[in-house]
């Protein structure tokens, strides 16, 4: 990502997050960027106004888009905002001490728009060795199958620090696909959701 062109937009408390966005998004284009950096000092400021965010963001889509911030969570508001966005590459970065000084956050797992391409992003984010818990955003057009649990398995079965995993699907089968990879995982607790929302509170509860 470092040869794209970046445009970095400093949230400000002042005004609503979307209107902000929404300006930085114009200006990028004339600029010829590709990837918007959000630095969100008040993450809670950006949350807050995240629908509207959403759909800003959904109306001029960058190629990525980077959420920087202090805040523990700026990860998982990552992963819930991609499921919003399934053409945006959605990254996050920790902000630990000062701007100079940041880490990589609990990694995203991005919406997918096929199932393979689902293990893909789950394979990128388990190899994360600070990744215990991933909430996994499957593609509504697609049903899980037993080979697609199968290949879940043995990504898990590679990356075992990963001990929560919360996958998103609006099939009410995937319980029971669930329930059998938790048996082939027995360290690794799995459950399924409809609902993003739930499934990041139980991941990270």
């Amino acid at each position: 990502m470092s040869d794209e062109p970046i445009y970095e937009l400093e949230l400000r408390s002042d005004s609503p997050a979307a209107a902000q966005v929404r300006r930085a998004l114009t200006t990028m284009q004339t600029r010829g960027a590709r990837v918007l950096r959000v630095v969100a000092p008040d993450l809670e400021h950006l949350r807050a106004d995240a629908d509207a965010v959403a759909r800003a963001i959904a109306a001029t889509p960058p190629a990525r888009l980077l959420l920087v911030s202090s805040h523990a969570a700026v990860g998982f508001f990552a992963s819930s905002l991609s499921l919003r966005l399934p053409r945006v590459e959605v990254r996050a970065e920790r902000q630990v001490a000062d701007r100079r000084s940041i880490a990589p956050a609990s990694p995203a797992v991005s919406a997918a728009p096929t199932l393979a391409a689902a293990l893909g992003e789950l394979e990128r984010a388990a190899r994360d060795p600070r990744a215990s818990a991933l909430v996994v955003p499957l593609p509504p057009g697609e049903r899980p199958d037993r080979a697609f649990i199968d290949e879940l398995g043995g990504i898990l079965s590679a990356q075992r620090h990963v001990t929560r995993v919360a996958l998103v699907h609006p099939s009410s089968a995937l319980g029971f696909l669930a329930s059998s990879l938790a048996l082939r995982c027995p360290w690794c607790r799995i459950a399924s959701f409809t609902d993003p929302d739930a499934a990041h509170g139980w991941a990270h509860a």
